[in-house]
């Protein structure tokens, strides 16, 4: 309680066992892939901008 109290700010809450997501597991990968290709196509369509 006395760590809670001498500190100015509240802890971040950090989980330490990964969220289990059994619906979207299996398209995880899928995901991951389709993001990264955002990623791309977004950063050459800035570099692209007058």
């Amino acid at each position: 309680m006395r760590k809670a109290l001498d500190s100015a700010t509240p802890a971040a809450y950090t989980r330490t066992v990964p969220y289990a997501a059994p619906t979207l597991g299996p398209f995880k990968a899928g995901l991951a892939e389709l993001l990264a290709e955002r990623e791309q196509i977004t950063q050459i369509t800035q570099m692209r901008k007058p």
